[in-house]
Order: C-alpha cells, then sequence, then structure tokens
C-alpha cells in the first residue's frame, strides 16, 4: 500500500494542497533534520549531551560539536545508519524500483 508522501520541490514550501506528512527526526539542538542516524554507548552519551537533553533526539553535528568541545573521542564505538526521508516513511514497494510515495491534493 502506498503512503502519502510529497515530491522534494514540495517539502517545505507550505503547499496547502498537499496533504502533511510525518518528516524525519528533528534535533533538539538545533532544531535541523536528523538525516543521518547513530548509536554510541549509554556512557558515552551521558558523559557528551547535557542532562536536560538526554532524552530527545541530538543529531550528529551536535553531539559531535558537545564532545569535541568537552575534548572526548566519540569515534571509537559509533556506529552509523542513513534516514532518508522515503525510508523514514516506508514507502518502498518491493516490486518496484524506487519509492511507491505519492503525492494527494485535497
Amino acid at each position: 500500500m502506498p503512503c502519502v508522501g510529497v515530491t522534494a520541490s514540495a517539502v517545505g514550501h507550505g503547499d496547502p494542497s498537499l496533504r502533511r506528512i510525518a518528516s524525519r527526526e528533528i534535533c533538539k539542538l538545533c532544531y535541523h533534520v536528523n538525516a543521518v542516524g547513530f548509536s554510541v554507548p549509554d556512557q558515552l552519551w551521558a558523559s557528551v549531551v547535557p542532562e536536560h537533553i538526554r532524552e530527545r533526539v541530538v543529531c550528529l553535528a551536535c553531539f559531535t560539536r558537545l564532545a569535541d568541545e568537552k575534548l572526548i573521542a566519540w569515534d571509537r564505538d559509533i556506529q552509523f545508519w542513513p534516514v532518508s526521508l522515503v525510508s523514514h516513511l516506508g514507502c518502498f514497494d518491493s516490486g518496484e524500483r524506487g519509492p511507491a510515495c505519492v503525492v494527494h491534493s485535497e
């Protein structure tokens, strides 16, 4: 079943004819889209991320900036994965090449 989506040109342009869809996670420090997911050990996360934001989304750029400011090595136990909007929405149709997302007008 296709999911409701938007074209790249329509994202963020406020076209009222397009249905709103959930986007990717947003960093709670810089408010940018978190396009690269990552995972670090809990002890490293606690050492780098301020307590008031530890349970929230922090993007890779903000995490590495915070770690570097504290002179904490972050590059040894980190795992990465891309988070494209299409993958996030689960819009792949196994029988076709590419996404099966469609734009709906109301």
